[in-house]
């Protein structure tokens, strides 16, 4: 270039600007100016030249300033460079980011779309970015999918018109799922236009969405646009079409699909011919190879064996029933997590249930929750309308029957409806005995050959003559030698038809289907199991044995319920198709009769026949939080949804729902979601009050946060409830009464309370009643009694008075067997340190707890964190409501026990006990009786129970149980040398902090208590007040007087304390005959303590009085010991320095104490 053009371009102001900027875009802009006036024989070549001037420029400008300049020209282009490469990394970062987000919306959008679209979704995202859009707006329209997709038919929207053929096929085989067809046409045929192969497969496909419902509409289609080559798809095809079945079954087997969704249409294409061509069993063969879940072929196979397997004995009939039900219901959960076409699926399943036999199932199927499983759209489909009249009329619901029939069209199913109400309804209607008129009406408007079976099977049950059935033998077979023999037995003049029945019983199953049957519609549901389960015993037949079961469950003989599907489920081997239905009958048996581990056995299996079965996972969602498995009960109910919980049905499953989200949800709009839900049940208060319980406790959990709308919403919603209702017994509001008496409103409730308690309460303070006992009237859990201080239980009662011998052997038998742990002594694990804890629990050989008291240990950790540092209780002596407070302090430690509590039985293997079964003498099933389960379960088990309340101990024993607690187990470890005698005295030195009583008395064990507490009169100064820490009584005072001595100089008042428990002590284990002289020398030792002082002697006077008052006594005693102190004092000194000295030690006591003092020295002879 020319020396002028480099001038020009550098006199330019922008140029200088824009190289003191130094961005990618100013040097851009500076290097297109200057390519305008550079040589080159293209844009390109005129452009690289000006980037090497534009450089060579940049470093002759540096070289032109001085050093100084130089640098901080070159510092700044560095800086601006890092600027730069800074921005593009952030914005590729972005980029990036809405590339994950973008795929993670697409993986959780088509996640609503059958396994097949979501597939092939994911595979069309890499070359075709439309498919995000077109799935975000499909994935929230559920149902009204098939809408959308005819709306685009007709309307191209913008983000369809770069798409390749592959989307066009995706588009049509979606259209084609939710009966769009005239859009699964326009899409094939696009499909097509952009060039796609195989182009014979695309236009069959076409052809395949008849317009107007015929084959006339598909061969005109074909013979339109189909190839004139030699494709055999399009030969198979046509000769279909044509009904050259042989010969289209050759050409078909002639093609070889190229993907998975081919090899289905070729299947179901095969099958037809198949069928059409009279071979079933062909047909059903190559069904039960394929696929269910590909392009209906699960429907086909269910409608298949419903329609053409029973061609031979009844048995066999309920058994392609049985297979179809199974098939059936797979197709209808399938369907409904993509919000396909359910209906059609649950219709055949209703259809399948009754063939089977199984009515209550088929009522279940066929009507909407709570009532039924189906959904509401499916029960309101004029298809299932039609089953559900059937199986109304079936099932004795005339009034239901009734209003159906009349609402459906005339033909076949409204006669065979009205056929089937009025056999329902014989010897309870006037038009009874039309039966047979009615059943002839039905075969006079059947146009099918099944439809024609139907009625004559009709006609055979009751007794009328049957027409000409030779047309149906070939394809009905045996079953229709079933029907004639069924006929003759029913027509017999004056025969009783039960009796013929009976007699033929063991010459067809079918007789003993219709045996079952009269008896089931005779009201004898039991005699109609028995019937049938003979009749498999018989037939050695499972299928029988499946019916029986069904109706066992029917009457709530969960025994025999249980025992026919097992025996069916034995009889029937592996692979059979009817297992799904015995495996919920075990699901619902063993759960009613307590036995939830072995439920939820069942529930696991009926889940891996069908993982998509919402029944199966809400069965296995409940037996886990029966078990109180919550954690496990919470993964069951979010794992087919991605994270997102199933939607509750009822409102037992709505309780749940709320109590597991509560626990594990992490969504933050969880308490918003939980009210919305309440509303459905807005009429229960109980389950709204639990709901808005589980809310709560939420919402004081730290690790959960709660947003300003949710908490608002939620004291809404509370005070909306306890408006509504006032005496619900989980919320409660209460109107504040005067200012003088805020609590006198609630007075008499609190009064009455405490009178119905107070013997109950009195006991069991005293340790004569277990602390169990106090579930009764306190309405907490047993846990949180052992993990709460009240005046009802202020100790824990774990030693006994005297060591039981039978607790020593029960300890040492443990090492070798299993043990049950009561809560108590879970608790005081909870107590421990860890590792004190864990050498316990691995003294014997395998620990085990039952389901319910881990349940209510869950439930004393939510009470704890929902509970506030205030009691209302009513005092007896004020008479009048009083409120007791509990320190903060104190109830984090609560809390942390439990947590700790919850760790300790988690780690425990469990087991259920619903109910009661060797203590019979006690209510079987009760919520107020479970703090019993495991001395129930060691009773019946023949086990040891591991508790820490002697009382309980005492009554398992006298229920032949062996039992030891925690304190008889530390000293055989001791003493067998597994544990060391400082960590024994350390843990119940532990112990004793925590409020357990009666352990005996060591001085170094109640020194190493006392030093941990600070020496303050707690724990252990109760302790030193029982009767059984005054064994040796010289040693117990001393340590008593040590530790007064201790505290006196900074915490006087505990020194009071300690003085006082141990007179109260000394008093209530000394004798009558003896206690003046005990208590009158224990009085003296305080009073020559070398630390009595006129500053200090008030504190220990004042605990002295305190141990009279408690003691209930008179202070003989203490004017005695004072007596006595005198006259030492007058051995010492002259009697007057003595008045002197113990006058100026009473100096700071009461009146009534100098007055006490005063009167000793003046009665005194050494006065």
């Amino acid at each position: 270039m020319t020396a002028k053009s480099l001038r020009i371009w550098l006199a330019r102001k922008d140029t200088g600007a824009q190289m003191r900027d130094c961005t990618e875009a100013s040097l851009d802009q500076a290097a297109r100016r200057l390519a305008f006036v550079m040589p080159g024989d293209s844009d390109e070549d005129c452009r690289r030249n000006a980037l090497q001037v534009l450089w060579m420029v940049m470093e002759e400008s540096v070289r032109a300033e001085d050093p100084s300049a130089a640098a901080l020209l070159v510092g700044s282009w560095g800086l601006q460079t890092t600027k730069e490469e800074g921005r593009k990394t952030r914005e590729q970062l972005r980029e990036l980011q809405q590339d994950v987000r973008g795929r993670n919306v697409l993986h959780q959008a088509v996640g609503t779309l059958s396994p097949w679209a979501a597939e092939e979704a994911l595979v069309l995202a890499a070359s075709w970015p439309g498919i995000t859009k077109c799935v975000d707006i499909l994935s929230p329209q559920g149902r009204q999918r098939g809408d959308v997709l005819r709306q685009w038919a007709d309307t191209y929207p913008v983000w369809l018109e770069d798409a390749p053929a592959g989307a066009y096929a995706w588009l049509g085989h979606l259209a084609a799922d939710y009966d769009a067809s005239g859009a699964a046409r326009h899409f094939f045929e696009m499909c097509l236009r952009e060039g796609a192969h195989p182009r014979d497969y695309y236009t069959m496909l076409a052809a395949l969405q008849e317009e107007d419902g015929t084959e006339e509409d598909a061969r005109r289609y074909l013979d339109t646009h189909g190839d004139s080559g030699s494709s055999p798809l399009l030969a198979a095809f046509r000769g279909f079409l044509d009904g050259a079945w042989e010969q289209g079954l050759v050409d078909l087997r002639r093609w070889e699909p190229h993907h998975a969704r081919a090899a289905a249409v070729k299947t179901n294409l095969e099958a037809k011919a198949l069928l059409s061509l009279q071979r079933p069993e062909e047909a059903l063969a190559i069904l039960r190879e394929a696929d269910e879940a590909s392009s209906g072929l699960g429907i086909i196979l269910a409608a298949t064996l419903l329609e053409h397997a029973p061609n031979s004995r009844t048995t066999n009939r309920v058994g392609a029933a049985q297979e179809a039900l199974a098939v059936a219901l797979r197709a209808r959960n399938s369907r409904r997590t993509w919000s396909g076409d359910s209906t059609e699926a649950a219709v055949l399943a209703v259809q399948a249930a009754v063939v089977s036999e199984d009515l209550a199932l088929a009522w279940k199927l066929a009507r909407p929750a709570p009532e039924g499983e189906a959904e509401p759209h499916e029960a309101e489909d004029p298809r299932m309308s039609t089953q559900t009249a059937l199986v109304a009329a079936m099932t004795g619901r005339w009034r239901e029957a009734e209003e159906l029939v009349q609402c459906m069209p005339l033909g076949f199913a409204r006669a065979h409806a009205a056929a089937v109400l009025a056999e329902s309804r014989r010897g309870n209607a006037t038009d009874a005995a039309n039966v047979p008129q009615l059943w002839q009406a039905a075969w006079d408007a059947a146009v099918t050959a099944g439809e024609q079976f139907t009625a004559a099977a009709g006609l055979a049950s009751s007794g009328a003559d049957l027409p000409d059935l030779s047309h149906l033998e070939p394809r009905f077979g045996e079953r229709v030698q079933e029907l004639k023999l069924l006929a003759r037995a029913l027509h017999a003049e004056g025969s009783d038809p039960l009796s013929v029945l009976r007699a033929h019983v063991t010459k067809s199953a079918v007789i003993v289907v219709a045996l079952a049957e009269r008896y089931h519609r005779a009201g004898d549901i039991t005699l109609a199991a028995e019937t049938l389960k003979d009749g498999s015993t018989e037939w050695n037949d499972a299928r029988l044995m499946a019916m029986a079961a069904s109706l066992f469950l029917e009457t709530k003989d969960h025994s025999q319920a249980r025992q026919c599907a097992q025996d069916a489920l034995r009889m029937a081997g592996p692979g059979w198709a009817g297992q799904g239905r015995m495996y919920a009958i075990l699901v619902d048996a063993e759960s009613a009769d307590g036995r939830v581990d072995r439920a939820t056995d069942a529930a696991l299996r009926l889940l891996e026949l069908d993982p998509l079965d919402i029944d199966a996972r809400w069965a296995l969602v409940k037996c886990y939080a029966l078990r109180s498995l919550f954690d496990q009960a919470w993964q069951a109910l979010t794992t087919r949804g991605q994270g997102k919980p199933l939607d509750p049905r009822s409102a037992d499953e709505t309780a749940l729902w709320v109590t597991l989200g509560a626990r594990f949800s992490a969504d933050p709009h969880f308490t918003g979601r939980a009210l919305a839900l309440a509303q459905r049940w807005r009429d229960d208060s109980d389950l709204v009050g639990k709901v808005l319980a589980s809310l709560h406790w939420r919402a004081v959990q730290s690790a959960l946060s709660l947003s300003d709308q949710d908490a608002e919403q939620l004291r809404t919603a509370t005070a909306a409830y306890l408006e509504r209702f006032p005496d619900s017994t989980v919320f409660r509001a209460v109107e504040i009464g005067p200012e003088d008496d805020p609590l006198k409103n609630i007075a008499e409730e609190l009064r009455r309370s405490h009178e119905d308690a107070k013997e109950l309460h009195r006991r069991t303070a005293a340790g004569e009643l277990p602390a169990g006992m106090l579930v009764l009237s306190s309405g907490r859990s047993y846990a949180e009694i052992l993990l709460r201080p009240s005046a009802e239980r202020p100790h824990v009662y774990a030693a006994d008075a005297v060591t039981d011998p039978t607790e020593v052997e029960a300890v040492q038998a443990s090492r070798s067997g299993r043990v049950v742990v009561d809560t108590s002594a879970a608790v005081t694990l909870a107590l421990l340190d860890p590792g004190v804890a864990e050498r316990l629990m691995g003294h014997p050989r395998s620990l085990v707890t039952t389901d319910q008291l881990f349940a209510d240990a869950l439930h004393a950790q939510e009470s704890l964190a929902l509970r506030s540092d205030m009691v209302l209780t009513w005092d007896e002596g004020d008479a009048r409501p009083a409120v007791r407070t509990t320190s903060g302090e104190s109830i984090d430690q609560m809390r942390t026990a439990a947590a700790r509590l919850i760790e300790i039985l988690r780690g425990v293997s469990r087991v259920p006990r619903p109910e009661l079964r060797s203590l019979r003498q006690l209510p079987v099933r009760s919520s107020k009786t479970q703090w019993l389960t495991a001395l129930d379960h060691a009773k019946e088990s023949c086990l040891s129970l591991w508790c820490d309340d002697r009382v309980l101990r005492a009554a398992a024993r006298s229920e032949g149980v062996a039992a030891f607690g925690t304190l008889a187990l530390l000293d055989a470890r001791v003493s067998a040398g597994l544990t060391t005698h400082e960590e024994a005295l350390l843990t119940k030195a532990e112990l004793l902090r925590n409020h357990y009583v009666d352990i005996p008395f060591s001085a170094d064990t109640y020194h190493a208590a006392a030093l941990a507490d600070g020496w303050q009169a707690g724990a252990v100064a109760v302790a030193i007040s029982r009767p059984s820490a005054w064994a040796d009584a010289k040693e117990t005072a001393a340590f008593t007087l040590d530790a007064a001595s201790r505290a006196i100089g900074s915490l006087p008042h505990e020194a009071a304390g300690w003085i006082s428990s141990a007179y109260g002590g000394l008093h209530r284990a000394t004798l009558a005959e003896y206690r003046q002289r005990n208590l009158r020398a224990f009085s003296l030792q305080v009073l020559m303590q070398p630390w009595i002082s006129s500053s200090t002697l008030p504190f220990a006077w004042a605990g002295l009085r305190a141990g009279v008052e408690a003691a209930g006594d008179s202070d003989a005693p203490l004017e005695a010991a004072l007596t006595l102190y005198y006259r030492v004092l007058a051995e010492e000194l002259n009697p007057l320095v003595a008045a002197g000295t113990l006058t100026a030690l009473f100096v700071h006591t009461t009146e009534s104490d100098r007055a006490m003092a005063a009167r000793v020295v003046l009665t005194s002879d050494r006065y």
